[in-house]
């Protein structure tokens, strides 16, 4: 009887342990032992969905675990950045978004509770290229005969923008305050709806996306003046940037990155990161990148915390030139 008693008590100990294995966390095996979700800021269809959907299949194909994208638009990028940042730190929930969503945005928008030291880079892959267009059948031929004809015309002359909080539009004003110019802005609510009032003849030339412009510059609806960035669009080699222009402070850039809390554990992290560099460096991943009018920016985790530093301070000196209160 006692040996039966203690064969039962056993047996009720194995059944114990089975089930509470069986009841352990989806995560407590190695990372990533599940899907992981990649929240993007923007619109579905728009560059950095695109970009996104080109480099998560790397990704997944090394982490051995699907990316799954979400757009989650609005708050020209915040509400997405705001929902990885309040889901659990555990790597599972990662933002793909523009490095202005952590510096630009906060200085824009009072009612955020996140700064860029609330977000951990996981690296950043590419660089949406500001673009600075007219109607070809413009009399403007250069960005410096536009400049010159709103120097002489104070008032008169209006561009379209992707909206008052953008980086295109943030560069544009920052392009006036440092040549005095009095342009009016008429903002939109991105890039596409900025090239259809240009081709109406609404405005009179835009600031937009040079992944959006680029079809109806190669159509010939429109013509490139000028480009941000730090170099010149593979696309349009022969547009000079901001910078080549002489201008000191506009060539803030809409990076693309992967970001998670900073509060991921630092194995999770460097599991990330180390899928990240290798998907970035396939020849695959920049082709395709620049098919779409792209320009292919890797800089790893070290090479993007140091890039985003740099960027918020770039970003404080605009915001004194503009005087940008939240």
């Amino acid at each position: 009887m006692r040996d039966q008693s203690l064969e039962l008590f056993r047996s009720a100990v194995i059944a114990s342990t089975l089930l509470a294995a069986s009841l352990a966390p989806a995560h407590a095996g190695p990372f990533p032992t599940r899907p992981i979700q990649v929240i993007v800021s923007y619109p579905a269809g728009g560059a950095y969905d695109t970009a996104t959907r080109i480099i998560a299949p790397k990704m997944s194909e090394i982490l051995g675990q699907p990316l799954v994208i979400i757009p989650k638009p609005g708050a020209s990028g915040s509400l997405a950045v705001g929902f990885v940042l309040k889901s659990p730190p555990d790597g599972y929930t990662l933002s793909s978004t523009a490095t202005a969503s952590l510096t630009l945005n906060p200085v824009y928008m009072k009612e955020l509770t996140y700064t860029y030291k609330d977000a951990a880079p996981i690296g950043t892959f590419a660089v949406e290229v500001n673009a600075i267009v007219v109607r070809t059948d413009s009399k403007w031929k250069t960005f410096a005969a536009l400049l010159d004809d709103a120097t002489k015309n104070p008032g008169k002359l209006t561009y379209g923008s992707p909206g008052p909080k953008s980086v295109s539009t943030t560069v544009m004003e920052v392009i006036k305050a440092e040549r005095g110019l009095n342009v009016v802005s008429v903002p939109f609510v991105g890039s596409p709806p900025v090239a259809v009032a240009l081709l109406g003849k609404q405005v009179d030339f835009g600031t937009l996306a040079l992944s959006v412009a680029a079809p109806m510059i190669k159509a010939g609806q429109l013509r490139l003046l000028a480009v941000g960035g730090t170099q010149r669009s593979p696309m349009f080699p022969d547009v000079k940037t901001f910078k080549e222009l002489g201008f000191k402070t506009a060539d803030l850039q809409l990076k693309i990155g992967l970001f998670a809390s900073a509060k991921t554990p630092r194995a999770t992290m460097k599991i990330l990161s180390d899928a990240f560099a290798k998907a970035a460096a396939d020849p695959q991943v920049s082709t395709q990148l620049a098919k779409v009018g792209l320009l292919p920016l890797v800089e790893d985790s070290k090479a993007a915390e140091t890039a985003l530093r740099q960027e918020m301070q770039d970003v404080n000196k605009i915001s004194e030139i503009l005087k940008i209160t939240k």
